[in-house]
Formats: structure tokens, C-alpha cells, sequence
């Protein structure tokens, strides 16, 4: 049964849409139509269903959200015209089962205008001189295209207006029983029910953790700050004549005339504690742009939380949701990198390929990890992951070096030399081919091939392809 004016104007009433932002559209079918709406100041979002069939005429609210399959031509006609657009009013033409909402986006203003005209229902938008924008159902002997002038119905002098009333309904509003009825008739369910959310906790634990870390971070940046003190003992190392006799500490004047006390390695030369020098101030320097970089990442993070939990709280688990899967794919995707090997329970990591070593050097591991390549030839990367506060057993390092040797082309070799260095110290060349590195600080482990030797490890090791 179509909806008659009475019944309109208190679903207006029972719903209570105006002061709203317009979210999304979606438009499941021929005949309905879904507008999410939300509310800042009571922190609601709501979702009126809009049903042009004949004779199941109705508007109602629904926490679901419909399987959408094809985006239709009107759907995407009003995201592009309407989506976050402010509905300043909501109101029934005349009591003539037309619905009128009036909506502003930047300078434009408009209306959609829901027609609930049984067999002659539409939906059309128009523009503040009621000229068509486009329409649900393009009906042209109707005059109801784009660019033609809608058509408000006159009211003829002296008729009277037919009584109705308000169908009886069991649920607690109307709206719900037009949704009941919907299901009822349809048979089917839109979407499985939006579980509700408490915001206030979901905002505070986030901002909780994020706090947490911007502590942390403050601690470390206070530390660094003082990076530059490297680089005025470095210069003034450098400008003073090399000292007769070694001493642990120095004292020189600064460009203020100051006296510095400056610490010295006796085991370096005078030069190499002058580069010492250069070496931290840089070394500071670039972790403390680093940190000052990620601390400002997350005052910034802290400010659009803040200001989503004012104004769309809804946004704000959309965007940690979003987040979340990134992270989970993020994750799943740096374990699945060339081979992966489980030795005495430390996972190792082997790149075949250019490809594979170009990958695992992208892959997030951390700087102490170990890193081991046959030296000299052309072979994979093999990166064992570091496991925290245990001493790696020499039997994980040679069977990380023969699985160097092994994907390598001193496979067919009887001896070979294995660089070995934390991961830390491993740089790509710039503009280099793929893969190419350098290391600094390496070790070189000494490994003879023994083929029953890596038959055996190779049967031992849990593979991951």
C-alpha cells in the first residue's frame, strides 16, 4: 500500500532529517534507493530507504546497507552532485506526496525532489530555478528529463481535501513497520545489521596509544637534540694542531671563548676520532629529523582524530578500519618473500632472484637482523630474523650460509666465502641495478659445500613457497 499524506508527513516528523550531511547514495535497484545521512551534533548516522514500487510506496530508516552489484546511472549522478552536501530542510509539498529536500554544497544549492506517486513515482534533481538535473526514471511524455522544468501540481479553488489517516502499526515507529513490511513482501534482507559502536572508548583508546607514542618520541627527540654538539667537537678537533702525547680527554675553546672538555678514544688516531665525531654528528642528526618527523606525523593524527570525533565519528572508524587492513595486508605480504625456512625456531628468509633481493631489502626487517650473500659471485640474499634477547646457535648461521651458497652460482663450487653483516649496515647503491647493495662492517664465514650436509638441512627445513 502507497503512502498517503498523512502518513508522510508524520514519518517527516518520526525521522527527523534535516540538519544533515549527506554521506553516500546507493542505488541497489530499478525501484529503491538509499541516502546515508549524518547528524554531528547527536553523533548519528542514519540511512532512509527510498521504495518507488508501485503500491509498496515508503520511506523508512534501516541500519543496513544494501549489496550494490552495477552502479547506476542516477547513483553516481548524485554522488557527484550531492555527496557531502548540508540538508538544511526537509518538508511535503502542499501534502501532494511529494517530498522536498532543500540541500547546499559549497556555492550550489538544490532539491530533490522524492516523488511518491504510485505507478507515477520518481525521484528528481533539480536546481533552485527547478530546472532538471536528471531523474530516477527518465520519462519525457511526462516532461520529466533533464533540462526541462519540473512541474509543481496546482491546487484547484474550492476542492476539498480528502480525509485519510495514519495505518495502525505494532512496531514502536512507523518507519520500522514500513521496513517489517518491506521484508515481508521482498523476502530478501539488505545487509547484515552495522554493529553499534561506542565512540567515546573507541577515540579514547586510540588516542591513549597514540599519546603513548608521542611520549616515547618526545624522549627520544629531547635526547638528539644536542646532535650539533658532535659537529662543534669535530671542527674543533679538526682546527687544533695534533696533540704530542694520547690523552682520554681534551680541552679546547669553543667560538665563544668557552673551554670544551672533549672525550677521545686512545685506540683511535687523532683523524680517525676527528671523523668519529662526524660520523655521530650525522648519525644523530638524521634520527633526529627521523623522529622529529614521525612525532609531527602524530600531532597531526591527534588533531583530525580530535576533530572527526567532534564532527564524524563514523569517519574516524572508517579511517582506522581502512588502516587496519593495510597493516594486516602490509604484514602478510612481507612474509611471503622468496623461501622462508624455520631453523631451530629462527625464520630465515632466501631471495632467489634480483627480484626476491630486491624485495626482502623492502620488506620492514629490522637493522639487526642478519644478513649473509656468498662473496664476490652472484647469489640470493638470506636474512635471518633476530630474535630478542637470545644468542643466535652457529648451527642457524651455517645453515644460512649454505643456503647462500646453495642459491648462488658457487653452487657447483666446493668452498665459499660468505659475507655476513647485520642488516643495518646493507645499502642499496643509488641508481644501481636491482639488488645491488653494499655492506660495511662484515664478517666473512668460511663454508666448505657438503651435499649430504645440505640434503639433510634442505629435509629438516620447514619450506614456505
Amino acid at each position: 500500500m502507497n503512502l498517503n499524506y498523512k502518513e508522510i508527513n508524520h514519518l517527516l516528523t518520526e525521522l527527523n532529517l534535516t540538519n544533515s550531511i549527506v554521506r553516500n547514495f546507493k542505488q541497489p535497484n530499478y525501484a529503491n534507493l538509499v541516502i546515508e545521512l549524518y547528524q554531528p551534533t547527536a553523533k548519528q548516522t542514519k540511512r532512509l530507504f527510498i521504495n518507488l514500487k508501485n503500491n509498496q510506496n515508503a520511506l523508512f530508516l534501516s541500519d543496513n546497507w544494501p549489496v550494490v552489484k552495477t552502479k547506476l546511472r542516477f547513483e553516481e549522478c548524485l554522488k557527484a552532485n550531492l555527496k557531502g552536501s548540508y540538508l538544511h530542510n526537509v518538508y511535503q509539498y502542499n501534502n501532494e506526496r511529494l517530498v522536498v529536500f532543500l540541500l547546499t554544497k559549497g556555492e550550489q544549492n538544490y532539491k530533490l525532489i522524492i516523488k511518491l506517486w504510485g505507478a507515477s513515482s520518481n525521484i528528481l534533481l533539480c536546481n533552485t530555478s527547478d530546472t532538471i538535473i536528471d531523474c530516477f526514471y527518465r520519462r519525457p511524455g511526462s516532461g520529466e528529463v533533464g533540462g526541462r522544468s519540473f512541474k509543481w501540481p496546482q491546487s484547484k479553488a474550492g476542492e476539498a481535501i480528502k480525509d485519510f489517516t495514519i495505518r495502525a502499526f505494532t512496531a514502536k515507529t512507523l518507519s520500522q513497520e514500513l521496513y517489517q513490511e518491506y521484508l515481508t513482501v521482498n523476502g530478501q534482507k539488505l545487509k547484515e545489521v552495522v554493529p553499534t559502536i561506542n565512540y567515546d572508548e573507541l577515540y579514547r583508546e586510540v588516542v591513549e596509544k597514540l599519546q603513548t607514542k608521542q611520549e616515547a618520541l618526545v624522549k627520544v627527540v629531547n635526547r638528539l637534540q644536542s646532535y650539533n654538539d658532535y659537529k662543534l667537537k669535530a671542527e674543533l678537533l679538526a682546527a687544533n694542531p695534533l696533540p704530542i702525547t694520547k690523552a682520554e680527554q681534551i680541552a679546547l675553546k669553543d667560538y665563544n671563548n668557552n673551554t670544551i672538555a672533549i672525550e677521545l678514544d686512545n685506540t683511535l688516531s687523532y683523524r680517525q676520532n676527528i671523523d668519529s665525531y662526524y660520523q655521530t654528528y650525522h648519525k644523530k642528526k638524521k634520527a633526529y629529523l627521523f623522529h622529529g618527523s614521525e612525532l609531527a606525523k602524530i600531532e597531526t593524527q591527534l588533531l583530525k582524530l580530535k576533530d572527526c570525533y567532534q564532527n564524524n565519528p563514523e569517519e574516524l572508524v572508517n579511517n582506522l578500519q581502512h588502516k587496519e587492513q593495510e597493516l594486516k595486508t602490509t604484514k602478510q605480504t612481507k612474509l611471503k618473500i622468496g623461501l622462508s625456512f624455520n631453523v631451530l625456531g629462527y625464520s630465515l628468509y632466501v631471495g632467489r632472484n634480483a627480484s626476491e633481493n630486491e624485495s626482502l631489502l623492502k620488506a620492514g626487517f629490522k637493522g639487526n637482523d642478519t644478513f649473509l650473500h656468498v662473496r664476490g659471485l652472484s647469489g640470493g640474499y638470506v636474512i635471518i630474523k633476530q630474535q630478542k634477547n637470545k644468542q643466535m646457535p652457529n648451527e642457524v648461521l651455517l645453515a644460512a650460509a649454505a643456503l647462500a651458497m646453495h642459491y648462488s652460482k658457487a653452487k657447483a663450487e666446493k668452498e665459499a666465502d660468505i659475507l655476513c653483516s647485520q642488516l643495518k649496515n646493507v645499502r642499496k647503491v643509488k641508481n644501481g641495478k636491482k639488488g645491488k647493495v653494499t655492506v660495511t662492517n662484515d664478517k666473512n664465514i668460511y663454508y666448505r659445500y657438503n651435499e649430504e650436509h645440505l640434503k639433510g638441512l634442505l629435509n629438516q627445513l620447514r619450506a614456505e613457497n
